[in-house]
């Protein structure tokens, strides 16, 4: 889950820069990590994109010929 108490001082200095209904549910903590990299100034604001990046890292697909 999306700890609301972050998301609110995130979106206070970035503002709204992904669709939080969109990841509510999971990947919550990686979600949440990003955050607070992103305010501790060690990465970029957190996009939809970097969110389904970090959830294709947690599954391995097999080759598809």
């Amino acid at each position: 889950m999306i700890d609301r108490e972050l998301l609110g001082r995130y979106q206070t200095v970035f503002g709204c820069t992904f669709d939080v209904a969109l990841w509510t549910r999971r990947p919550g903590d990686g979600v949440n990590d990003m955050m607070r990299a992103a305010l501790a100034g060690y990465g970029p604001p957190v996009t939809d994109e970097r969110i389904a990046s970090r959830v294709r890292e947690r599954f391995v697909f097999p080759d598809v010929p």
